[in-house]
């Protein structure tokens, strides 16, 4: 049998986020079975994306769901509870605007 404790930590808490970045979760996700994620934010102006990506390599990304549309205030929820991937990140795009705060949580079962 596994590991089967549960953990919760807040990756991120920025503000004035004006630029593509990359928010590396937890690497690697050694006995991890399930990962839920919640991102929120706010912005006066903003478009851009959030979204979740995989990799088995830390190198090379695939999303695991479709990004969300940022604009003004909105949040992005992702569960899986069969993780594929060693390495999970949330990827932020900003085509113009930017992110007044953007807060991502993780939590995990393993």
């Amino acid at each position: 049998m596994g590991n089967y404790n549960a953990w919760t930590k807040q990756i991120a808490s920025v503000a004035d986020v004006s630029a593509a970045a990359q928010y590396e979760l937890a690497s690697p996700l050694t006995n991890t079975v399930a990962v839920a994620i919640h991102a929120k934010w706010t912005a006066a102006s903003l478009s851009g994306t959030v979204g979740v990506q995989g990799s088995i390599d830390g190198t090379n990304w695939y999303a695991l769901n479709t990004p969300v549309a940022a604009t003004t205030a909105g949040e992005m929820w992702f569960e899986d509870a069969d993780i594929a991937y060693p390495y999970i990140r949330v990827a932020v795009t900003v085509a113009s605007g930017k992110f007044d705060t953007l807060t991502v949580l993780l939590a995990g079962k393993g």
